[in-house]
Parts: C-alpha cells; structure tokens; sequence
C-alpha cells in the first residue's frame, strides 16, 4: 500500500516536470538582444510540430526569413502553435517588412499564447504598448 503510494507520487512529480513548455533563451534579432521562447515539448503526438519549429529557428538563425516562414506555416498545419511560433513567425514578418503583419503576430502570441516576450518585442520593434 505504501509502496503504490510512493510509486504514485513519483509519478506525479516526474509527470509534472515532463510536461514543461516553454523556457527562454537570449536570441540577437538586427541590433536588439532578445528573449526567446524555446520549444520543449515531450509528447510524440507533437513531433511533427517540434521538428517544423526546430528547422525554422534553425533557418532563422541563419537569417533565412523566408525559409522560416515556410517552415512555421508547416509547423501549424495540424493546428498547433506555441508562444515561440508567434515569436519567431512575428519577427521573420518584421526581417521581410511585413510590419502589419509583425504587429498581428506579436499581438496573437501575448494574447492566446501568453508569450510574454512577444510583449516585450512588440514595445522594442515598435516603441509603443500593446
């Protein structure tokens, strides 16, 4: 009986630290210093989503902007999206002059995604509040 408890336990406290989705990194964007979320998912039902992601940071950061556009429009196909596609798939809108949609994109991220960097480069790019 014990046993099952401590067992139980564990496994909540593992389950709950498996589960982690987002932390930050600092990223250099044109001539500001950044905090990015970093995707961590752990789940297979979102592979697809995470190796999408992983090839558009990747071509970010070799300032392929089109390219990441491609890849996040790939990445979102099954509905998914985190706080690091709207990052990501905001500032490759503002590397491309799409500043319309750059704006839209931060926008969406702090308010569906709660990704709280969007915010904070929405006040940077733009030197305005949301």
């Amino acid at each position: 009986m014990i046993k099952n408890f401590v067992l139980f336990i564990l496994f909540l406290f593992f389950f709950q630290f498996s589960n982690a989705q987002e932390s930050t990194k600092i990223i250099k964007f044109k001539e500001f210093s950044l905090n990015a979320p970093q995707l961590l998912l752990t789940n297979k039902r979102y592979f697809k989503f995470e190796h999408f992601m992983k090839l558009a940071e990747a071509s970010f950061n070799k300032k392929q902007y089109e390219k990441t556009i491609y890849f996040l429009k790939n990445a979102e196909r099954d509905g998914l999206t985190s706080s690091a596609f709207w990052f990501y798939l905001a500032l490759s809108k503002y590397a491309v002059e799409d500043l319309g949609g750059a704006k839209k994109y931060l926008k969406t991220g702090y308010n569906e995604a709660g990704c709280w960097e969007c915010k904070v480069t929405y006040k940077v790019l733009f030197n305005e509040d949301m």
